[in-house]
């Protein structure tokens, strides 16, 4: 195997950890209960929220270099990825995930 694909799935296992924790916290029933008692305000807000940062990627001239030389700039390097991750990945799937509750919660909720 090389190096490249070793490194590619020891840093896939844990994003993708994190989209699963993701998915339990809003999956399970205190988040669903949570979730179904939310205004439609309050969806639309997290739906807006979760649009901005690819509004972002989409429109900004993105030119990234970097040079790493120790220990410190790659942490701080891969905490920014872990940020973007978050902002890109886990808050849009989050908030899909909330749609998904809200919209089952007000189906099965008799008028």
């Amino acid at each position: 195997m090389s190096p490249v694909l070793i490194f590619a799935i020891a840093a896939g296992i844990p994003l993708l950890a994190l989209c699963i924790g993701t998915a339990w916290l809003v999956l399970r029933p205190a988040g669903r209960a949570r979730v179904s008692r939310w205004s439609g305000a309050r969806l639309l807000g997290a739906i807006v929220a979760a649009c901005v940062p690819w509004i972002g990627v989409a429109l900004w001239r993105w030119d990234i270099n970097m040079s790493v030389h120790s220990i410190l700039p790659l942490l701080g390097w891969t905490l920014l990825a872990l940020c973007v991750f978050a902002l890109l990945v886990l808050l849009p799937l989050a908030v899909l995930l909330a749609v998904i509750v809200w919209v089952r919660e007000r189906r099965a909720t008799p008028a």
